[in-house]
């Protein structure tokens, strides 16, 4: 197979930017707390409450270098975040859905569990009722910000490392499932205190799927346009391979499986002018 010179340099420049981003790996800042808002009383009368932790600022490249991944993980691109945002610790739990939205239309019923068989518009409803309820801008990631705070750092497979063998230590997939979802929280964390963001269940982002490259902030303001929405993270009965920090999924709005679930963001409101 033959390459031009612009692909050829163009390949060259996107394994220096993994190399170099590899090299220094980002951290959130220390001693920065997560934060914590109430969801709305629950079905046992106590406050429902949903933690989040901060995502620093800075850049890292989202999806595949080439001849790796999937076809529509590439090309690879740089993005770069220019402010920290809070995202939620866990998938949303049925708890915490119940408390907002009044219902729990879960297959496999435990407050615990990530809610699932959820759409993508129920998700939006759910980030919607929750905003005007605390006051906060909260919403669903874009799938950029998704794969950021996936990565927490790591230019790897798997925010872990390479080594599938290990994903049982992090994710629940077709390996371990127990033939359903499992609690939030149970698996080992990334570097950035997320949980669950390899498995348990497909999460749900704003972004309208379409090819790459195309800019970080793509899906913040598309709530209203026609077309299949992302799906992250890959699912409780998805093969390994399926839960990888790349790999890209999709599904109709309208959908709503057992293995469709979310996890939120928080952009915090723009400092006082001094």
């Amino acid at each position: 197979m033959h390459h031009s010179p612009k692909a050829a340099l163009r390949r060259l420049f996107i394994l220096a930017a993994f190399a170099l981003l590899a090299a220094a790996p980002l951290r959130a800042e220390e001693g920065t707390p997560p934060m914590i808002i109430d969801c709305g009383i629950g079905s046992k009368m106590v406050m429902v409450r949903m933690t989040l932790a901060q995502v620093p600022a800075g850049e890292t490249m989202v999806g595949s270098p080439d001849g790796k991944g999937e076809k529509d993980e590439r090309p690879a691109q740089q993005v770069r975040f220019e402010q920290p945002f809070y995202m939620g610790i866990y998938e949303v739990t049925q708890a915490q859905y119940e408390a907002v939205m009044g219902k729990n239309p879960s297959v496999f019923a435990s407050p615990d569990f990530p809610v699932e068989r959820v759409s993508w518009y129920d998700a939006v409803e759910f980030c919607k009722k929750l905003s005007a309820r605390t006051g906060e801008r909260i919403r669903l990631p874009t799938e950029a910000e998704w794969e950021y705070a996936c990565r927490a750092g790591s230019l790897t497979p798997y925010f872990f490392g390479s080594d599938e063998s290990k994903l049982g230590e992090y994710a629940w997939t077709s390996a371990n499932n127990n033939n359903r979802v499992s609690p939030v929280g149970v698996k080992k964390p990334n570097a950035w205190g997320l949980y669950d963001m390899h498995g348990n269940v497909w999460e749900w982002c704003q972004s309208l799927y379409k090819p790459y490259p195309y800019r970080a902030d793509d899906g913040r303001e598309n709530l209203d346009a026609p077309g299949p929405r992302v799906l992250r993270g890959g699912g409780w009965f998805q093969v390994p391979g399926g839960a990888r920090s790349a790999f890209r999924a999709w599904g109709k709005p309208s959908a709503a499986q057992m293995y469709h679930g979310f996890r939120v963001v928080l952009i915090p409101w723009p400092a006082p002018a001094k």
